[in-house]
């Protein structure tokens, strides 16, 4: 009858632990796992909004009862501290601005000036989904600390009364 030998036993599972501990190991480390990764395009968070009156509801740059000249609104966004101009493009059949925004940081501030009304501030949010082949996700968009756009609005113009 064979007798159990603690030591030769310790042993063995000592080494059977190591195995699975230098194993796992390389599933962690994903630079020699990971392939190159497909081409896909920068998608640019962006929101399509239009301005009204807080009492009328007019819009304040299309239609018959506009105030504004489409060049009296200015947007840009805050790179590093520095003010770089974003490109409205402009729907005049249904009387609303779509604005797209080249994503620096998690967080990019974008300001906005119509004529010489108080300033206004957008906080557009992103968070990179990781692995290999990170891609960018949009979260929100913020209108003067007020969430106006999340990604299930897809379709939705964000509507700023002023």
């Amino acid at each position: 009858m064979a007798t159990f030998n603690l030591k030769k036993h310790f042993y063995f599972l000592s080494l059977l632990a190591l195995c699975f501990a230098m194993s796992a190991c390389d599933v962690f480390d994903n630079t020699h796992k990971c392939t190159p990764c497909p081409e896909a395009p920068t998608i640019e968070p962006g929101i399509t909004f239009s301005v009204v009156d807080k009492t009328t509801g007019n819009n304040l740059f299309f239609g018959s009862g506009a105030i504004y000249k489409q060049s009296q609104i200015k947007v840009y966004h805050l790179v590093n501290g520095q003010p770089d101009s974003i490109h409205l493009i402009p729907d005049t059949t249904v009387g609303d601005f779509r604005m797209n925004v080249p994503t620096v940081h998690s967080t990019d501030t974008v300001t906005m000036n119509i004529a010489s009304l108080p300033q206004d501030v957008f906080l557009f949010k992103t968070t990179i989904r990781g692995g290999c082949c990170s891609t960018l996700i949009f979260d929100s968009v913020l209108y003067n600390g007020l969430t106006v756009y999340t990604p299930a609005d897809r379709l939705v113009v964000v509507v700023i009364k002023k």
